[in-house]
């Protein structure tokens, strides 16, 4: 069962890029010293499309010209800084944990604000291929090359709430519960 959100609580604050605000926006939220980030990956991205500016928070580091370290903030001070965004970026690395799905939560809560996504790994929100979803495959050029497209792409896009059934705690707390009456009923 994937982690799942109240989509009642679905509040897009993504911002619709326009051609006067400069570079496209891009966010990552999480901790420090957490391998499965792919912070180096996000810093690797960053040199090779100097176009965009990324923002990390909850995590230090050396700030560029188009990247920014905002370290630990409270959540009205992240929500500033992601208000001004475009796209959401999650885990990048979840391969060095040995893992190739997962559903983290700070992704269940971009989509709640409405942004395209770029991942590393699988999730049920990317089964059936969205447009608003970029997943890596591999680092190479070529796959930077296609990561631009989707963010010009996606720059004006808002995830429609209806694209996001597949996460809602409503739909997932059933299928739980008939899961745990079907292994009770087998015990029987």
């Amino acid at each position: 069962m994937p982690n799942s959100v109240d989509l009642d609580k679905y509040n897009p604050i993504k911002r619709i890029y326009n051609e006067t605000d400069g570079k496209v926006q891009l966010c990552f939220l999480g901790t420090p010293n957490q391998a499965w980030h792919g912070l180096d990956i996000i810093e690797h991205i960053a040199q090779q499309l100097p176009q965009y500016h990324f923002h990390l928070i909850g995590t230090d580091g050396t700030n560029t010209s188009n990247l920014t370290y905002h370290g630990y903030l409270s959540s009205d001070q992240y929500n500033k800084i992601l208000s001004q965004c475009h796209i959401a970026v999650g885990s990048l690395a979840m391969h060095r944990n040995g893992l190739s799905q997962a559903c983290p939560l700070k992704v269940r809560e971009y989509l709640l604000s409405g942004f395209p996504l770029i991942i590393g790994y699988d999730d049920i929100v990317n089964a059936n291929s969205p447009k608003w979803c970029f997943k890596f495959e591999t680092f190479n050029n070529s796959e930077i090359e296609r990561l631009a497209n989707f963010i010009e792409t996606n720059k004006h896009v808002v995830v429609p709430v209806n694209d996001l059934s597949e996460i809602d705690v409503k739909r997932n707390e059933f299928k739980r519960v008939r899961f745990f009456e079907s292994i009770q009923n087998e015990r029987k």
